[in-house]
């Protein structure tokens, strides 16, 4: 009896052994995810995370300093450098047949031959002279400025087409002719005002074809009586002299 009854607590013990060794292989604690399998998780979407939105910068709104405020620009034709109280550059003529108001500052910079015209003078022939000077020397910056006058003689009674067309089918005439006006008197044009005004160029036009040559400076240079021909020695001289000059 006592043989058969340690036979059987051994079987026992030996069968609980087993059973101790079959519950430590298949209850062992559960682990969670490793480091790794975390971050494919988060990183495809898959895992209990939410990836993070990446921020949009915020721009900074410019702001211009103050007290900057740009001038306004000048009206078309100012004179830009304003002409001095005085100055030719502060005058201006309207153009013989299109009526158009010119500034005498367009001409700042360039030597500018004013001559008082007419179609039917004894001096009529001076346009082509003064064509010639006009072609040779206007790119280099000079030019020639024409005033029909009738005061004397009455030699200009045409209208401003009439005029334009005497002078372009007789003489080819290129350079700016303006509207027809006086030379002398109160009425005289303000242009011819100043241009009598100058310590080098006074009195009164005696005749058609009286020249004032005018520098770069805007100031008289020399004044030619009518029957000085445009080509002439002395004036190609004082041009030439004028061009010259800074």
């Amino acid at each position: 009896m006592r043989q058969a009854f340690r036979q059987a607590l051994h079987a026992a013990a030996a069968t609980a052994v087993l059973a101790g060794a079959a519950c430590s292989v298949t209850t062992q604690p559960s682990q969670g995810p490793t480091p790794a399998a975390s971050a494919t998780a988060t990183a495809t979407g898959t895992g209990s995370g939410t990836a993070p939105t990446p921020s949009t910068p915020t721009p900074t709104p410019s702001t211009k300093p103050t007290g900057t405020t740009e001038p306004p620009a000048p009206p078309p034709g100012a004179c830009v450098p304003a002409a001095k109280p005085g100055e030719l550059y502060e005058l201006s003529a309207t153009t013989l047949v299109l009526n158009k108001t010119v500034s005498m500052c367009d001409y700042r910079g360039k030597v500018a031959l004013f001559v008082n015209v007419a179609s039917f003078c004894g001096n009529t022939p001076q346009y082509e002279g003064l064509q010639n000077l006009y072609s040779t020397y206007r790119a280099r910056g000079f030019v020639v400025l024409g005033f029909p006058s009738n005061e004397f003689g009455e030699q200009e009674p045409g209208t401003a087409q009439d005029i334009k067309d005497f002078c372009e089918k007789t003489y080819q005439v290129e350079f700016p002719m303006f509207e027809k006006t006086m030379v002398n008197g109160p009425t005289a044009h303000p242009i011819y005002k100043w241009l009598k005004a100058q310590p080098t160029a006074g009195g009164e036009i005696e005749w058609n074809f009286v020249k004032f040559l005018v520098g770069k400076d805007g100031k008289v240079i020399e004044r030619f009586g009518d029957g000085v021909d445009p080509e002439s020695p002395e004036i190609v001289t004082a041009i030439t002299t004028a061009l010259a000059r800074p």
